[in-house]
């Protein structure tokens, strides 16, 4: 093998070296990024859970209230105009 090519060989390995260690690196660091991302992304979704579960408890409530000062006011207005059958 000639100087040349043992020049190339030596480059090419050291190339593949250290791109190696920069993608262990890459790893490691995602890795890291992800377990310090997990916490957040699960109280986010523990949140989002409990305020959905508690707008629909406030609209069932609203919808309740509404349902039933709707049924007053149309016994208000039909006491002295009951609906004709047609």
């Amino acid at each position: 093998m000639s100087t040349d090519q043992e020049s190339i060989i030596e480059n090419i390995r050291r190339h593949a070296d250290e791109i190696r260690v920069r993608v262990h690196l890459a790893g490691m660091d995602a890795r890291d990024a992800w377990a310090a991302l997990q916490p957040k992304l699960q109280k986010v979704e523990h949140m989002f859970d409990q305020a959905t579960a508690a707008a629909s408890d406030d609209m069932n409530e609203l919808a309740a209230t509404v349902q039933a000062e709707l049924h007053k006011l149309r016994e208000r207005v039909f006491a002295d105009h009951p609906p004709t059958a047609k």
